[in-house]
């Protein structure tokens, strides 16, 4: 049973009643590496489409389970840090010329 605060604020209640979020119910530790495509967005500060778009293309790595896209943190981070979103070069260079 899924009961929604707000779209950010989900309070998901076990079948036996206890919010899956309190200590009785936590999330098990491969839902603590497990990111959604929200979680990817809010942490690179992109829509959720555009993770949707990268995923499909292979450029974002990522898994589907089910009809879902799940994506792993650190290969995540590791994207992020070896080739992450790649600029087009006339924004790229126009970034650098305001320096």
């Amino acid at each position: 049973m899924l009961v929604r605060k707000n779209e950010k604020d989900r309070v998901l209640l076990m079948p036996n009643g206890k919010n899956r979020n309190s200590k009785e119910g936590m999330p098990s530790k491969m839902d603590a590496h497990l990111m959604t495509v929200e979680d990817v967005a809010d942490y690179l500060r992109v829509k959720p489409s555009t993770v949707y778009e990268w995923a499909k293309q292979g450029k974002l790595p990522a898994s589907k389970v089910g009809r879902l896209w799940r994506f792993e943190r650190k290969e995540i981070e590791a994207w992020v840090r070896n080739s992450g979103p790649q600029m087009p070069a006339d924004r790229r260079s126009a970034s650098h010329e305001q320096l």
